[in-house]
């Protein structure tokens, strides 16, 4: 093992700390839960384990124990560390992501060191490879390790250190680390722990640990680079340092090199130059990995190349970025700030944003088929893929195609056959709050971009769809023999041109599925406004009833449709019948009105005679019709996407037709949605003196506003829109997270 200390002679006459009661890798921990009533768990955001489609438990434990802080010789060599202070006592919290299952385990355990540079901890191992963890049983460890995400958590999780919500409280008050070199020697006790075949290990007796791999990113891909070198012990089965430049201090005292630091033993040396790199020659693998960006920016320059090894491999992905994320994520809550609406990460920068996790260029698929090369290296030895590296010029910059795209790398499809310009960094919003601008300037710059080419620069480029859809096909292959793809990511990216008639049915069916939403809304909307003028004796009867046949008639229609365009090919993917098509649409119309009015709607609709009558049902009806308006559009805007994707291959399975859920190109959605809906609540409703709560008691009776109450309810329309497009085109969106942009259980 590579962690030994020199001799105790050595030690002795320079003075450093005796050890003969040095801590050790092996030693044990003490595990407990944390005082759940003293406030909230802190998630770092990202892939939560509600959008799995595997069932995942997470736990989180505090781990105590001593930890020694180690140093280099005066002249530091990186794989020759001594102590510098023995037994420094710590606390730290991990986070357990496992199978609900103990079945479904694997006996890989992942390790993240959680990232830091946030000022809190984000997981982009995590964010970027959850979904092959998920499929193939993995337990995912997430471990805080720095003195900064332990100062966020101690001091009630304010964000920035000033803003809300801070509602894990007292939580984590016990958590402590005197300085970040403690984390080494902790991982290793905390990497132990996980392997040991008794308690106090949190994953046994059900999950029986047979290989453990360390990873970080960023910061912490930096300190997979000093750990890796310098703490490697028999426990740890490989190490993946995801987009990283160079190894980070292994304590954070005084670098010798400083203005005025003290003399040695009282100063930390700092590796210079190749010592930099991670170690090249450990028993088990060592992947490093570096984005675009990170040799763009900085992190990580071509000097810093390795050449590969029998247990090293180094790779380059083109277009990729140094930001994992997935889109999504509030930054900063609604009424924060003066913002009447969150804001997500995805909004502080100029450009949209092209992460690893949410694309369009997924290296997080990269990522998982490295992954998979560790673990089949690791469990049979299987040669691992060499990779191909970005071409540079004699002053090692980065060399661009016409387009403006990299040359060289481990290319995914896209960058062989691009339709868009993949830039390795962005910008900020100026117009973002000023205390996001350290934050958010980091987070744009390390943030990659893409924009798109004009239609005839396409079309000028690909006059025959057919035979850009086989290339790209292709490519898919060519990284699937070079094990850089997984086949359930390779289907996910495969392109698919639909015959005429397979279009021809999908665009019908779903053309379709609007005209029965609309029709079912409108005759809903005339119950409503009809029971209110004491015409009818029931709204609900009279739903029912569809008196005039006007819903009768669409669905017949859909049903004929069927018939005549759906008879020929079948579609490979899209509506899966009429009678799913229709049932969904009248069923996504019944459940918003619900959503709205409740479980009783004849007992929420109020009559024009009753006192003040009149201003209310004008503020129900304005807001329902409002209502059903949003959500029509949301229908007009996913079919125009479909349709237009269908024609250019982009939308080739149920996970690119689910992709077109939200899709608004020209604004069109957000006008009705939040223009339009909002100011006719305010309108009819607000100036007019009425009260929501008392005229909606469906599922948004409790916000605080109006302005709260129509964010409710507007999500409330995402989600039925997504399941029912769901369930009648079989497309595949996770609800849950599009409703709101959070995995948090409000759309099942």
């Amino acid at each position: 093992m590579r962690l030994r200390l020199t001799l105790l002679a050595v030690l002795l006459m320079l003075g450093v700390h005796s050890i003969a009661v040095a801590a050790d890798p092996n030693d044990p921990v003490i595990v407990t839960t944390p005082p759940i009533a003293m406030g909230d768990i802190s998630v770092p955001a990202g892939r939560e384990i509600a959008g799995l489609e595997q069932a995942y438990v997470e736990e989180e434990y505090f781990i105590s124990g001593e930890a020694d802080v180690y140093t280099y010789n005066e002249i530091p060599v990186p794989g020759e560390i001594i102590v510098r202070d023995p037994n420094e006592p710590y606390t730290t919290r991990i986070l357990i992501r496992r199978p609900a299952d103990p079945n479904e385990f694997n006996g890989t355990v992942v390790v993240e060191w959680l990232n830091s540079t946030a000022g809190f901890d984000t997981s982009p191992v995590w964010h970027a490879s959850a979904e092959y963890f998920a499929r193939e049983g993995v337990v995912y460890v997430g471990v805080t390790n720095s003195t900064t995400s332990i100062n966020y958590l101690v001091n009630g999780c304010l964000l920035l250190g000033v803003l809300p919500p801070a509602t894990c409280g007292t939580r984590y008050a016990g958590l402590s680390m005197t300085e970040n070199g403690v984390a080494f020697e902790m991982a290793s006790q905390i990497a132990h722990l996980l392997k040991t075949s008794a308690a106090p290990n949190p994953l046994h007796p059900d999950y029986p640990v047979q290989r453990l791999y360390h990873a970080g990113q960023s910061q912490q891909g930096g300190s997979m680079i000093t750990y890796a070198t310098a703490f490697h012990f028999p426990d740890n089965d490989g190490y993946f340092v995801q987009a990283n430049g160079s190894a980070r201090p292994i304590n954070f005292g005084t670098a010798c090199e400083a203005v005025g630091a003290p003399a040695y033993p009282d100063c930390t040396p700092t590796l210079q130059g190749d010592d930099l790199r991670v170690a090249t020659d450990l028993p088990v693998p060592v992947y490093r990995v570096h984005t675009e960006t990170d040799l763009y920016v900085g992190l990580g320059s071509p000097g810093a190349r390795q050449t590969d090894t029998p247990t090293f491999r180094y790779y380059e992905t083109a277009g990729t970025g140094h930001v994992t994320i997935h889109t999504g994520e509030a930054l900063i809550p609604a009424g924060v700030l003066g913002l009447t609406d969150p804001l997500f990460l995805e909004e502080i920068c100029v450009e949209a944003p092209n992460t690893i996790a949410d694309g369009p260029v997924f290296g997080s698929y990269l990522y998982n088929a490295m992954w998979q090369a560790m673990e089949d290296q690791v469990q049979s030895g299987t040669v691992p893929p060499t990779g191909d590296l970005f071409a540079v010029d004699p002053n090692d910059q980065i060399l661009r195609d016409v387009h403006g795209n990299v040359i060289g790398g481990i290319r995914l499809p896209q960058m062989d056959l691009p339709i868009a310009t993949y830039a390795p960094q962005n910008s900020l919003d100026p117009s973002v709050p000023p205390i996001l601008n350290s934050l958010g300037g980091l987070f744009c710059v390390l943030t990659a971009t893409s924009e798109p080419f004009d239609d005839a620069t396409v079309a000028a480029l690909y006059p025959d769809r057919e035979l850009f859809v086989a290339d790209f096909n292709q490519k898919i292959d060519d990284l699937l023999a070079a094990r850089f793809l997984l086949p359930e990511d390779a289907a996910k990216l495969r392109l698919f041109v639909e015959s005429k008639d397979q279009a021809k049915c999908i665009n019908a069916l779903n053309k379709d599925f609007g005209k029965v939403a609309k029709a079912q809304g409108k005759e809903i909307c005339k119950c409503i406004k009809d029971f209110a003028k004491e015409k009818n004796g029931s709204a609900v009867a009279c739903i029912a009833a569809d008196a005039d046949q006007k819903v009768a008639k669409v669905l017949s229609k859909t049903v004929l449709d069927e018939t005549k365009n759906c008879t020929v090919e079948t579609p490979d993917f899209g509506p899966t019948s009429a009678t799913a098509i229709n049932d969904a649409a009248v069923q996504k119309e019944l459940d918003l009105f619900e959503d709205l009015f409740g479980t009783d709607l004849d007992a929420a609709i109020v009559l024009e005679s009753a006192l003040l009558g009149k201003d209310k049902s004008k503020c129900q009806l304005a807001t329902a019709k409002a209502l059903k308006k949003c959500q029509l559009t949301k229908l007009k805007e996913f079919n125009k996407c479909k349709k237009e994707g269908l024609k250019a291959a982009t939308v080739h399975d149920a996970v690119t037709l689910g992709a077109c859920i939200g899709k608004d190109a020209k604004g069109k959605i957000a006008k009705a949605c939040d223009t339009k809906l909002f100011g006719t609540m305010i309108k009819k409703c607000l100036d007019k003196g009425q009260d929501y709560a008392s005229l909606f008691p469906g599922i948004c009776v409790g916000e605080a506003s109006w302005g709260d109450f129509h964010g409710c309810i507007e999500a409330r329309v995402e989600c039925r829109v997504c399941l029912a497009l769901n369930a009648a085109d079989g497309s595949k969106r996770n609800c849950d997270q599009f409703d709101d942009g959070l995995f948090n259980a409000t759309c099942p």
